[in-house]
């Protein structure tokens, strides 16, 4: 028998066996079937790849030391402007399907020259995808926005919440139903939503930062996890 802490709530959790947890006094699965069921997650312990593999592009990427927050990375864009420095999963996810994204992270400057995302992109390596759902920080921008993104425009939703130097979020995206999206900066305790119309090709997991003058931008980034549910294989 093992025992834990669940970091949501300080809840005291039970591991009877490998496939119940003891939450409390209710069980709750701990495995679900593969055939349904697809749920992975990265702490970047093993540097910048992580243990998904993930590819990076533009900029540099450094290795912070920071307190509870250990296999950071660190994306900069360097002094040339329009350098996109992107971190990226190579396998797309199917928009219509039932995914959940969550990303740990900060981004280090809040100015009129910073673009940043977080969430599904066709194409993470520039300045922006055609397609794609995402948060993101425009250089004008003060706030965090959800967006919905098909075939080169951009539907936005109310903003998020605001953008703050050096301050971890934990950005969401996920789809609710058929028609809806959902978006916060909180793991989804405060849901912004949409129905526009998603994109129907592949757009994968990705993190990127933008410079639009010669100064650096960066983000750090220290987990990521994607759950996606109601699958049949």
């Amino acid at each position: 028998m093992v025992t834990f802490t669940r970091h949501t709530d300080g809840q005291t959790i039970v591991a009877n066996d490998i496939n119940e947890l003891q939450v409390g006094l209710e069980s709750v699965p701990v495995r679900s079937p593969i055939e349904t069921t697809l749920y992975v997650r990265d702490d970047f312990l093993n540097g910048s790849s992580g243990d998904l593999g993930w590819t990076t592009t533009g900029g540099t990427t450094s290795i912070p030391v920071l307190g509870g927050h250990p296999g950071s990375i660190r994306r900069n864009t360097g002094t040339v402007s329009g350098t996109v420095a992107s971190s990226r999963l190579s396998t797309p996810v199917a928009p219509a399907d039932t995914f959940d994204l969550r990303f740990n992270m900060f981004l280090t400057q809040n100015d009129a020259n910073t673009v940043c995302r977080m969430g599904l992109s066709g194409d993470a390596t520039i300045n922006a995808a055609t397609e794609g759902i995402w948060i993101e920080k425009l250089a004008a921008d003060t706030s965090w926005f959800g967006v919905v993104r098909v075939g080169g425009a951009s539907t936005r939703t109310a903003a998020l919440g605001a953008v703050s130097a050096g301050t971890w979020i934990n950005g969401r995206v996920r789809r609710v139903n058929d028609t809806t999206v959902a978006f916060s900066l909180d793991g989804g305790t405060t849901d912004v939503t949409s129905t526009a119309t998603a994109p129907t090709s592949g757009i994968q997991p990705f993190v990127h930062v933008t410079t639009t003058t010669t100064v650096s931008k960066d983000f750090v980034l220290d987990w990521f996890d994607m759950l996606i549910t109601g699958l049949t294989r």
